[in-house]
């Protein structure tokens, strides 16, 4: 997150400007969300599945 405001770089980022920079770090937590959200959905389905 840090390196969109210039504070930190990431090594392959420098000829992209910082909306890119910005949008890629917002779907990269997007997608890492999405991926917590229906695991958890998956998990505590199956918790009480098996609580029955």
């Amino acid at each position: 997150m840090a390196h969109g405001t210039g504070l930190f770089r990431l090594p392959g980022t420098d000829f992209m400007p910082n909306e890119s920079v910005w949008t890629i770090n917002g779907l990269l937590v997007a997608a890492f969300g999405l991926v917590v959200f229906v695991g958890a959905r998956w998990f505590l389905r199956r918790e009480h599945s098996t609580a029955n």
